[in-house]
Order: structure tokens, then sequence, then C-alpha cells
């Protein structure tokens, strides 16, 4: 049975990762995939991205290891680099054409049910999201309609 880390030896184990310790870090990437890996879908509702984007952030971590606080949690630092990632996938979503289906398919989705509705014109998020993906589609077309 692998052994669960708890908040109690963080330091410990964030200051053994810090030095390169491989099994602590495969240790904490395993123990906290699942629920980093569902918090991404629940943004992105996207597989692929969700996993591209976690994976991303493990590497990072591992990549700067030395300049990790052993104040912090392994976790806490990882969802600092998640929610970064998933924040700019989301700003610039617009821009990228394979996201653009994605989230319009999502936006719709939601708008067909009442409750969706709802949180839909709520959700900041959404509607910096809608924002973007029109003034982007405008900008086209008018570059189109100028050549």
């Amino acid at each position: 049975m692998s052994k669960v880390y708890t908040h109690n030896n963080t330091h410990k184990l964030v200051s053994q990762l810090k030095r390169g310790d491989q099994e602590v870090y495969r240790k904490l990437c395993t123990q906290h995939f699942d629920q980093f890996y569902r918090y991404i879908l629940n943004s992105v509702k996207s597989k692929r991205l969700a996993e591209q984007i976690l994976e991303e952030a493990y590497i990072e971590i591992w990549q700067n290891r030395a300049s990790l606080d052993v104040s912090v949690s392994f976790k806490d630092q990882l969802l600092k680099l998640v929610e970064a990632s998933v924040f700019e996938i989301l700003f610039n979503a617009g821009a990228n054409e394979f996201l653009e289906d994605e989230i319009w398919q999502y936006i719709e989705k939601a708008q067909n049910t009442e409750a969706a509705t709802a949180d839909t014109d709520q959700d900041p998020i959404l509607k910096v999201i809608q924002n973007n993906i029109l003034q982007n589609q405008l900008l086209n077309e008018l570059a189109t309609t100028r050549r």
C-alpha cells in the first residue's frame, strides 16, 4: 500500500523534491492526479487539453524544483501553476481555433437549459470568453473585407 502524504509532512516532502527525490515526485504527482485532472477538465471541457495542462504543470514543477518554496505544500504550488494555465487558455481561447468550437458548443449547450443559462449569464469567465471570441471574429471579418 502506498503512503499518503499529509499536510504534516509537506515541508519535508517539498524539501526532498527540491533536492531531486524522484520517488517523492512520482508519489506526489500520482496522489494529486485525479483531483487536478477533474478540476482542469471541469474548466476547459477537453480531456486532451486537461491532460496536457496537468502534464506541463508537472514538468514545470520538476524543472523548477530548486526554486520550490518549502513552506508551501506541493498541492498548493501545483494549484497555482494549473490555475494560471487554465486562466491563460480560457482567456486566449478566442484566438485558438481548436478551443473556439469546443467553447461555443459548451456555451450553446449551457444556454439550452434554464439552470445553465442563469450560470452562463452570471459566469464572468464565460462572458470574457464570449467577448474575446466575438471580438476576434469581428477583427477577422474586418481584415477579410479590407483585402
